[in-house]
């Protein structure tokens, strides 16, 4: 029996549930400007702090809201609250990474001086999963192996950081009020230095402010690039990272005729590190004189190969069932992702963007409308494998009372990964002696996906003893090929 064995672990980030759960929140409004109608809101989740006890993960967090409303007196207001929540879910792994996500916002009750919501907020929980290969070694010289050395990735550290950008911008304009802002992140690069993960992205933020009554549109791309502690990295080194948008508030500073825009964002970001190791694992085995009983493994791995992202603009119409007067902007567009198929060039997507406008109606009445636009778009080439879409509104226009036009930025977002199967022999019992041949010469015909190593094991033969008998042959044997072998014959004289 074989019994030295040698073994290693490689490691994968995996999404591994999604917890949902319900938070309910009253938020006040502003006493000199009662509540009319509710508009619309807006939630932005985030986690402050978690903590793993045994298989349970325990974790608290809050959700900013930014709710709009029509007041009686003074039009469109705007009204920024914050809420608390604790939640816990199971989970074994011991390195994991929270997303909070508010997928819908549900109002309650309203009065004139509150408002009383109700968010679904789901949380994606991903985690550092391991899975082991174990391999035989050490096997004697009645021995025939097929080895291989096996690359694997082994996450060396992980990294989590809030990253924060300010940036400041005057315009021309008085503004009364900053009435919505909303913003999307996008991740540029992730490199591995010494000690040190470097992010580089982009939040892109909208904004939409109130001057005389009219609303206004603003623009920024704010650029962030920050270095993360993670020991033992080197620049050779692969990082996989995520970030989201865990924050984003927009303040307006008046000074006579002039406004000062503070554009203020927090990012998120997890990362893990992974190095390049190798080993050397046994595929196959069988002894010269012995029958054997082999136990085998197979052990699926994925390995993380880089990320990337892309923009694609798209433009579509749709029809409303009220005739408009004005378009103000658009809230909370999202992407619905249809098919997915593999192109010539890459990955080619299908689905709609989901828009929702605040508009004023030909009566005057503020009214939220919905629509959507198809998209068909394609992401490069090296795109295979977790493909995530976001989109910001940059555009809106009326083409009729009853038409509007949605120009969309579609960001598209992948990862780059390569599936394998890993074979290997764990265990070898030898079970009795094998019988020896008599024959003297043999011819061997090589079957449909034999390699000159199946050869040899239905020979009991070395593959280089083989190779030594048959000079016009090499490793890479074809179906259909004789193969003349020679071996003593074996007579026993008594």
């Amino acid at each position: 029996m074989a019994e030295n064995t040698q073994a290693f672990t490689f490691e994968s980030k995996r999404q591994m549930t999604v917890d949902q759960f319900e938070n309910a929140v009253r938020i006040e409004a502003t006493a000199e400007k009662p509540v009319k109608k509710v508009l619309f809101v807006t939630a932005t989740p985030k986690i402050v702090s978690s903590e793993k006890v045994g298989e349970t993960l325990n974790y608290t967090g809050k959700t900013a809201y930014n709710v709009v409303y029509e007041s009686e007196e003074d039009g469109l207001v705007s009204c920024l609250a914050e809420s608390e929540w604790t939640n816990k879910t199971t989970l074994k792994e011991d390195t994991y990474f929270l997303k909070p996500v508010a997928a819908e916002n549900t109002v309650t009750g309203t009065s004139a001086t509150e408002i009383l919501l109700s968010t679904l907020v789901n949380v994606e929980v991903s985690a550092l999963v391991s899975e082991q290969v174990v391999s035989v070694e050490g096997l004697d010289e009645s021995y025939v192996a097929l080895a291989k050395v096996h690359e694997y990735q082994k996450a060396i550290n992980t990294a989590s950081d809030n990253i924060t950008e300010v940036a400041e911008e005057e315009v021309n304009q008085k503004l009364d009020d900053i009435v919505y802002s909303t913003g999307d992140v996008r991740l540029i690069s992730a490199t591995a230095g010494i000690d040190t993960v470097t992010l580089e992205g982009q939040v892109q933020v909208n904004a939409y402010g109130l001057a005389e009554g009219k609303v206004v549109a603003f623009s920024k791309t704010l650029d962030f690039k920050q270095e993360i502690g993670a020991l033992s990295s080197l620049p050779s080194h692969k990082v996989e990272a995520s970030v989201y948008l865990s924050q984003l508030k927009v303040t307006a500073s008046v000074n006579e005729e002039k406004t000062t825009l503070i554009y203020s964002c927090e990012v998120h970001a997890d990362a893990v590190v992974y190095s390049t190791e190798s080993a050397t694992v046994i595929e196959d085995a069988f002894s010269l004189c012995k029958n054997l009983n082999v136990g085998r493994s197979c052990v699926q791995e994925v390995t993380y190969e880089g990320f990337g992202s892309q923009t694609n603009n798209v433009v579509g119409t749709f029809e409303t069932e009220n005739a408009l007067d004005e378009l103000y902007f658009a809230y909370q567009p999202s992407v619905v992702q249809g098919e997915v198929k593999k192109a010539e060039n890459g990955l080619e997507a299908s689905g709609f963007v989901e828009v929702s406008l605040l508009a004023k109606a030909e009566g005057g009445e503020l009214v939220t409308i919905s629509g959507s636009v198809p998209y068909l778009i394609n992401v490069e080439k090296n795109a295979n494998d977790g493909l995530e879409l976001s989109a910001m509104v940059t555009n809106v226009r009326l083409r009729s009372a009853t038409e509007v036009e949605v120009t969309a930025a579609i960001n598209a977002s992948y990862h780059n990964t390569k599936t394998d199967y890993v074979s290997s022999v764990c265990e070898i019992e030898e079970v009795e002696d094998k019988p020896q041949k008599t024959s003297a010469i043999r011819v061997y015909v090589v079957k449909e996906n034999e390699d000159l190593f199946a050869v040899a094991k239905n020979l009991n033969m070395r593959p280089d003893a083989i190779l030594a008998q048959n000079p016009g042959l090499d490793e890479g044997v074809e179906a259909g090929t004789r193969v003349v072998v020679y071996s003593q014959l074996s007579a026993n004289f008594n």
